[in-house]
């Protein structure tokens, strides 16, 4: 009769089993949470594209399929239709996004003077945030990230990385090992940066295959017979040509025996030769191939964070540092002037969680300075440090009881606003003699300066510009 009690021994072993499944989280309640961590409630992303241009991405109006997966990002989301970066510099552009003061008061002003030391008296968004219980990331592809007195700061983990294939592969892995945690961050990356690299990925946006093979082939000649400064000025104005957009294209020289002249003969003395505007076109399929280029990793990495469970409620923003001149203004690339092919960004974001979802194009003004503050607001920081942007989520959900009037920019001693209609550039001297205006309603590209022609004009925005700049010395962000 040894069946009923192996039966009945069976069964109350069973019992005892499902009463501990059954009621584990009542047994263990205070400790479930070390075995199996609950994702965090949201994240901040925050994907800065240095040197892109808005009027380049489909989402902005152009006609050119570079940006497919940003472009639906942006029809999912917010779009601000007119946003500007503080800086044609990039260091000086990133320390307003991440600090929200405008150049003059962190006084990085431009690339010759720069002290680092003077910056600590503020605080930048890596620090505050990680008080509230984000763990502050960094990735940079290059870039003044490098500069540690200033960009590690608040940041428990840096990676710098140039090769993208390895940058992003890296990106990918960190998050997945890092699903669990509240995260704060930074992605950086210089793809955008000359030298545009040919991209086989985007050949169809290369409209002069033949002729950029042969330009590059015939640079490669050139430099195959030994380059140094002497050879290079003595070269003929075709060769010098060649060089100088071979030098935009692939990086050939990185001592710099080529790119000091650069300086010199661009943009003002580049040889306008029979080939030149085929030559500009190339750079710019290439400016475009490279937007196509990183436009996919930015595919796969959305794709990631959708599979992983993290997209939902993490608030992503996508942004640039500064744009790019493709000789509007006589600048190739880097050029540090204030017009809007420089100044005018990108700026897109996706908020957190389902209750916050919204898709809108918003046409106010926005500025670099913005982002942090409008972080800070959506997550109910509060910060008492000294903040001259203001937060957008009122703009947001349709509650801004006014807008932005005019937006800002910086460079040296140059100074600019501008307005719905008015573009004022001008420098921080007495004498002055480089202030240029723009009605950009009859001139958007900013090409017919005005500056003698409309006085009465000229009053009211040199008015505004002091108004503006005490108008920002004392907010505080939320």
């Amino acid at each position: 009769m040894r069946t009923p009690k192996i039966l009945f021994f069976l069964l109350t072993t069973a019992l005892v089993v499902a009463f501990v499944v059954f009621n584990f989280k009542l047994l263990f309640k205070k400790d479930i949470s070390n075995f199996f961590p609950s994702k965090p409630k949201a994240n901040i992303i925050i994907i800065c594209i240095d040197s892109l241009r808005s009027d380049h991405l489909g989402c902005y109006g152009y006609n050119r399929n570079t940006s497919p997966n940003i472009d639906e990002f942006a029809r999912e989301n917010i779009l601000f239709e007119n946003n500007f970066s503080q800086s044609p510099y990039s260091l000086s552009s990133h320390v307003s996004m991440l600090s929200s003061l405008y150049p003059l008061t962190h006084r990085v002003l431009e690339v010759e003077s720069l002290d680092l030391a003077a910056l600590n008296k503020y605080r930048i968004l890596s620090e505050i945030i990680s008080k509230k219980g984000f763990v502050p990331s960094l990735f940079a592809q290059g870039g003044y990230f490098t500069l540690k007195p200033l960009f590690v700061r608040g940041f428990n983990e840096v990676f710098t990385i140039k090769e993208p294939e390895i940058f992003f592969k890296k990106i990918h892995h960190w998050f997945l090992q890092k699903s669990y945690e509240k995260k704060f961050v930074f992605i950086y990356t210089s793809i955008l940066n000359p030298p545009y690299s040919y991209r086989e990925q985007a050949k169809d946006l290369y409209k002069d295959k033949d002729f950029l093979s042969r330009e590059v082939s015939s640079a490669k000649k050139i430099i195959s017979r030994g380059l140094n400064e002497e050879r290079f000025q003595n070269l003929s104005d075709k060769e010098r040509s060649l060089i100088l957009f071979y030098n935009l294209i692939e990086e050939y020289d990185p001592k710099g025996i080529a790119k000091r002249p650069l300086k010199q003969i661009m943009p003002d003395n580049w040889p306008q030769l029979d080939d030149y505007d085929r030559q500009l076109n190339c750079l710019i399929d290439s400016y475009d191939a490279n937007i196509r280029f990183l436009d996919e990793y930015l595919g796969s990495f959305f794709q990631m964070l959708k599979a992983s469970g993290i997209w939902d409620d993490s608030l992503i923003i996508i942004t640039s540092s500064h744009g790019q001149e493709f000789r509007e203004h006589g600048g190739i690339a880097y050029t540090f002037e204030l017009y809007d092919t420089i100044l005018k960004t990108p700026l897109l974001i996706k908020l957190p969680g389902s209750e916050m979802q919204r898709s809108s194009r918003i046409t106010q003004f926005s500025e670099s300075v913005d982002i942090m503050p409008t972080i800070l607001d959506i997550f109910n920081i509060d910060y008492k440090g000294p903040v001259q942007g203001v937060s957008l989520l009122p703009v947001i959900k349709g509650q801004a009881k006014k807008a932005k009037k005019a937006v800002m920019g910086f460079y040296a001693d140059k100074r600019s606003i501008r307005t719905q209609y008015y573009k004022y550039i001008t420098c921080n001297k007495k004498d002055c003699k480089e202030s240029r205006l723009y009605n950009l309603l009859s001139d958007p590209g900013e090409d017919n300066n005005l500056i003698s022609l409309d006085a009465p004009v000229l009053e009211g925005i040199d008015c505004l510009i002091y108004k503006h700049i005490r108008s920002t010395q004392s907010k505080k962000a939320k």
